[in-house]
């Protein structure tokens, strides 16, 4: 009832009165006010003039599953989309939606979280309500043990959004984070378990959009930078949101038809890490060398410094952050 007001509401060029807006969804005039007011503790800015109307102003930025969903048009992903004001993780609030049966493609924004986490346990931080912090519930046709191919699907897909919407030079770094101008403006988690029905994933996503500067944190000025730092101005996290979740859709059904060539190709072409040198780290210890190739499955192919060849696994190995190297005597 309430977006069929909301609807009126945005189809008009000009201010519409209470009984007009009844009129047009069938509705008494009590269950339109009843409807504005729900749209306006939403985040909707419904303007009341005395004189002329009421009149749709746009809504306060907050994230509205409605205005993501309209217009979506996915196949899987964001068939549910739900907001949160506050939560310790995302993927743990999609972990508990999965486990009561949430249908796959279930997408879980916050506005906040509290205990986010990035891969090898790192913290993710993030500032209440300026950035996107998702969770994605994922049932394809992996075992747990593939999860590198729904982290390699998903960097392509969240790069691929960010260059096809925003026209920003994004880049995927081994493994999971996306860059820009080589400084980290996302990254991606995947968690994995064994059900009785089979594989669920999680996947979670968090992409800084409109901090500032000023927001992050000092010992990481030098490597992160959000979408508002590079473009120069603030961006719609909600425009965002659903670009996102459209990018995702796509790869995601190329990963489902198993067609690996394909992402492993756009994967190569995005990367920033073929053919550089790294700076590995593996059970305490320090590798060196140069990457001659990625591999969908097996993870980063380097050339050490030794002389020899090494397959090392996302799972097992970090990497060396640039200001880190450079900070670092030899």
């Amino acid at each position: 009832m309430k977006y069929a007001v909301l609807e009126a509401l945005r189809r008009r060029d000009e201010p519409a009165s209470l009984s007009a807006l009844a009129e047009e969804v069938s509705l008494r005039e009590k269950e339109v006010r009843d409807a504005l007011e729900a749209l306006r503790r939403e985040g909707y800015v419904i303007e009341a003039q005395p004189d002329a109307g009421l009149r749709l102003a746009g809504w306060q930025d907050r994230l509205i599953p409605y205005e993501i969903r309209r217009g979506l048009g996915t196949r899987v992903i964001g068939s549910d989309v739900r907001v949160l004001e506050r939560t310790p993780s995302t993927n743990d609030a999609a972990w508990n939606e999965a486990l009561a049966g949430a249908p796959e493609g279930t997408a879980i924004f916050a506005e906040e979280q509290t205990a986010g986490r990035g891969r090898m346990g790192r913290r993710w931080h993030s500032p209440r309500g300026v950035n996107l912090l998702l969770s994605v519930i994922l049932r394809p046709k992996l075992e747990v043990n593939q999860s590198n191919l729904l982290t390699v699907a998903s960097s392509v897909g969240v790069a691929q959004a960010l260059r096809e919407n925003l026209h920003l030079q994004a880049r995927i770094r081994w493994p999971n984070d996306i860059t820009i101008k080589g400084r980290k403006v996302a990254g991606i988690l995947v968690e994995g378990r064994t059900l009785a029905t089979g594989a669920v994933f999680v996947l979670g996503i968090g992409l800084n959009v409109n901090m500032g500067a000023g927001e992050i944190p000092p010992d990481l000025r030098e490597i992160a930078t959000s979408l508002s730092i590079e473009l120069g101005r603030t961006v719609s996290r909600v425009e965002v949101a659903r670009w996102l979740l459209q990018s995702l859709d796509r790869w995601h059904r190329d990963l489902s038809f198993g067609d690996y060539g394909r992402i492993a190709r756009c994967w190569r072409r995005l990367s920033s890490t073929m053919g550089e040198r790294v700076t590995l780290i593996e059970s305490g210890r320090e590798f060196r060398g140069r990457v001659l190739d990625l591999s969908l499955e097996e993870g980063l192919i380097v050339r050490l410094d030794e002389g020899v060849t090494r397959i090392f696994h996302p799972s097992t190995v970090t990497m060396r952050q640039p200001q880190e190297e450079m900070t670092k005597p030899e």
